[in-house]
């Protein structure tokens, strides 16, 4: 996808807002990038003293801050020894188009050396899409050598509500068949994520007899799918 465009600011690079809190006096210690010291609790090197969000350094989006805040009220209030995951942490850059993301890329993966499956499908062949004159996009599910879920991109039209889908079945360790068997509303730009989940299942669950025949009785171009299978084991695919 290229998009033209005349000027691009780059706004990068945080700190942490802790000028004139006195924290040194409250026995609270920074690192050297000047972000609060937390343990996995989230917990500071002074008593009864948590932090939550940018300012411990750790996944700088307000969705993570309140996690991490529901983890602190338990400890704070009821001594409940609790701490936050992070083992599904979804992103979404609003940008036009939308971009959002939860888990690992393909160059994570091929990193990790994880045996991994990709999954695409495009937002043009989506009916509400073209209606609404946003075709402009895709989705991509990377999934192991089990078939569960790994990560997920979205770029089109709402990306950002539309990964919440598989944040759950990343959370509850689904594959696509789940999305795939859910009916889904249509005309609704949901229904592409069960159309790229539907790949999985025509590639994993139809046996090969039945797409043979397929392609000689009823004309059935699977080349043509929408969908594209890509794999790779820790190495470029």
């Amino acid at each position: 996808m290229e998009i033209d465009y005349d000027l691009l600011l780059v706004a990068t690079g945080r700190r942490a807002s802790v000028d004139g809190l006195n924290l040194e006096a409250a026995g609270v210690r920074l690192d050297e990038r000047g972000y609060v010291l937390t343990d996995r609790r989230l917990r500071t090197t002074a008593p009864d003293i948590w932090a939550a969000g940018d300012v411990h350094g750790g996944y700088q989006f307000t969705h993570v801050a309140e996690h991490e805040a529901k983890h602190i009220l338990p400890q704070a209030l009821f001594r409940l020894p609790v701490s936050p995951s992070y083992r599904v942490v979804p992103w979404c850059t609003f940008t036009d188009p939308e971009l959002a993301r939860v888990g690992l890329n393909e160059q994570e993966a091929r990193e990790r050396g994880i045996d991994y499956r990709v999954w695409r499908f495009a937002v043009d062949r989506t009916d509400r899409a073209i209606t609404e004159g946003e075709d402009e996009g895709f989705y991509k599910i990377l999934t192991d050598r089990k078939g569960r879920i790994i990560g997920t991109t979205i770029v089109g039209p709402q990306a950002g509500e539309l990964i919440h889908e598989f944040i759950l079945a990343m959370e509850r360790r689904l594959k696509p068949s789940h999305i795939s068997t859910a009916i889904h509303v249509y005309p609704t730009l949901a229904l592409g994520a069960r159309r790229a989940a539907d790949n999985y299942t025509l590639q994993h669950l139809v046996p090969e007899w039945v797409m043979n025949l397929a392609r000689r009785f009823f004309g059935y171009d699977t080349s043509r799918s929408p969908g594209k299978l890509v794999t790779g084991v820790g190495s470029a695919p």
